[in-house]
């Protein structure tokens, strides 16, 4: 009796270290890439952006100006400062996403933003 209990504790013990293998392996290929990520960013801000930091927006040229990029294997998040150069204010507009299961949100700067970055 002794050796069945065993085994259904190891069977469980088994069964659910496996569920928990597939669904961390999920969200490591679910991982949105950067290239994933300029597309959301032209999306939903309309900054198109070059590998050198330098983006347009209405054909008018910004500069990313700070980058926080994390891809931690099951999420990623971005934070980036874009300046717009025409302007005399020195404008500037901070994007911050998360990306998890091939979706990236936009984020505020709150307490889970802290966490995440």
């Amino acid at each position: 009796m002794k050796i069945k209990s065993k085994i259904k504790k190891t069977l469980k013990v088994l069964i659910s270290s496996f569920f928990v293998l597939l669904i961390v392996m999920v969200m490591v290929i679910s991982t949105p890439s950067k290239n994933h990520l300029e597309d959301w960013i032209y999306d939903n801000y309309g900054y198109k952006c070059n590998d050198y930091g330098v983006c347009q927006k209405d054909n008018i040229e910004m500069l990313i100006i700070g980058q926080h990029y994390r891809n931690a294997g099951i999420f990623m998040s971005v934070e980036r400062s874009i300046e717009i150069l025409d302007s005399k204010k020195g404008e500037t507009e901070t994007i911050r996403a998360f990306g998890i299961f091939n979706n990236i949100y936009t984020m505020k700067d709150n307490w889970f933003w802290e966490i995440v970055n």
